[in-house]
C-alpha cells in the first residue's frame, strides 16, 4: 500500500540530497537547510563540496554511513543511477524535486519496493504538511481579516482535513472602509453577509463564530479561546499577524502563523 506525503514526512526523516549545492542561493541547498532546521537529519552527497551545512558531504549514496531513508533528488539527469544506488542501500524514498519527472526509473524504484514522488518540493509539501498538522490538532483556527484567499477552493479543501475546528472572522476596519457608504452600520451589514456567504460554503466540520469586531479584537479572542479550552490558536500569516502574535501571546495563549 502506497503512503502518501504526509505519512511519509512523518515517518521518515533520514535525508540525502543528492546533487546539492554549496552556494547558499541554489534551491537545493535552501532545500536541504530547511529540512535540516525542522528536524530532519540532512546528508549531502555531491563531487564538489566537502561540507555544506556543516554537514559532510559525500560524493555518492553508496559512500553516505548508516541509513538512509529519502532520497532528494535535485537534477533530472541523475534520477537514473541515483535510483540504482538507493536501491543498493535500501532507501525507503525517492524524492524527485520540483520540475523532475523520469517515470522509466520511478518504475524501477517502485519495483524494488521504493515510495516515489516525483515533481514536487519536498520543502513546500513539508510546509504543507506542518500547517495541516496544526489546523488538524487545534480546536481554534483564526482568520485574521476576510480575504479573497479565505474564499478560495484550496483553503476550503484545508479546512475538510480537520476532525474539529472553530473559525473566527475578524474583521479589520480598514477593510470596510472602501466600501462606499457613509453608514458605519451598513459596513458591518456587509461584513455579515460575507461571513454568511462563507458560512454556506464551509464543511460541516467547522463552526463559525460569530463577527468580531474592530476595538476589542483580542479580549474577544483571548475569551473564546478560554471558553472553548483551546491548546492553540493558529493564525493564517497576514499583515496583521504579528500585531495579533504579540497581543495574544501576552494574554498567555499558545498561538502560531502558518
Amino acid at each position: 500500500m502506497e503512503m502518501d506525503i504526509a505519512e511519509i514526512l512523518r515517518a521518515y526523516k533520514k535525508v540525502a540530497v543528492i546533487g546539492i549545492s554549496k552556494e547558499p542561493e541554489a534551491d537545493s541547498y535552501k532545500v536541504a537547510s530547511y529540512l535540516k532546521s525542522n528536524g530532519y537529519k540532512i546528508t549531502p552527497v555531491a563531487i564538489d563540496g566537502y561540507e555544506i551545512l556543516d554537514e559532510k558531504c559525500y560524493d555518492s549514496i553508496e559512500s553516505v554511513p548508516g541509513e538512509i531513508e529519502i532520497v532528494v533528488i535535485c537534477r533530472p539527469q541523475e534520477a537514473n543511477w541515483v535510483v540504482e544506488q538507493a536501491i543498493k542501500r535500501k532507501a525507503k524514498v525517492i524524492w524527485m524535486q520540483l520540475g523532475i519527472r523520469d517515470e522509466g526509473a520511478a518504475e524501477k524504484a517502485r519495483a524494488a519496493g521504493i515510495e516515489v514522488v516525483m515533481d514536487k518540493s519536498i520543502a513546500v509539501e513539508h510546509k504543507r504538511f506542518q500547517e495541516l498538522a496544526l489546523i488538524e490538532k487545534t480546536k481554534t483556527f483564526l482568520v485574521p481579516i476576510l480575504t479573497e484567499q479565505e474564499n478560495s477552493p484550496e483553503f476550503l479543501a484545508r479546512l475538510r482535513e480537520c476532525s474539529r475546528l472553530i473559525l473566527v472572522f475578524v474583521v479589520d476596519k480598514n477593510v470596510l472602509n472602501h466600501v462606499p457608504t457613509g453608514f458605519a452600520g451598513s459596513r458591518i451589514n456587509i461584513a455579515q453577509e460575507v461571513m454568511e456567504d462563507m458560512k454556506r460554503k464551509l464543511p460541516q466540520n467547522v463552526q463559525v463564530k460569530d463577527l468580531v469586531e474592530w476595538g476589542d479584537w483580542y479580549d474577544k479572542i483571548e475569551n473564546l479561546a478560554r471558553l472553548e479550552n483551546v491548546d492553540e490558536v493558529v493564525m493564517k500569516h497576514s499583515q496583521k499577524s504579528d500585531e495579533f502574535f504579540s497581543k495574544l501571546v501576552e494574554k498567555g495563549l499558545k498561538v502560531t502563523v502558518v
